[in-house]
């Protein structure tokens, strides 16, 4: 049987799960084609407090997917404004 799947938009607390399952993610399936600054870069923006402020200053959005209470997945996107 599967398990019921939940989605939200981040709370804080969540922020050093959130920032480690990207970095895996990102680790696996995106670095090797980076150059390492770009790695670099990469891990300075999903550093934990970061992701806080840029939530908090309405520039990111980050909705998450939990089984049960475990975070599972996770989908980020930039906040614009329209001109």
């Amino acid at each position: 049987m599967s398990k019921k799947l939940n989605y939200k938009f981040f709370e804080e607390g969540q922020e050093n799960r959130i920032s480690e399952m990207i970095w895996d993610v990102f680790l696996e399936f995106e670095a090797p084609d980076y150059s390492k600054k770009g790695i670099k870069t990469f891990k300075e923006f999903i550093n934990p407090d970061r992701l806080v402020n840029k939530i908090k200053n309405n520039e990111l959005k980050i909705f998450c997917c939990f089984e049960e209470r475990k975070i599972v997945g996770v989908l980020a996107f930039r906040v614009t404004t329209g001109s």
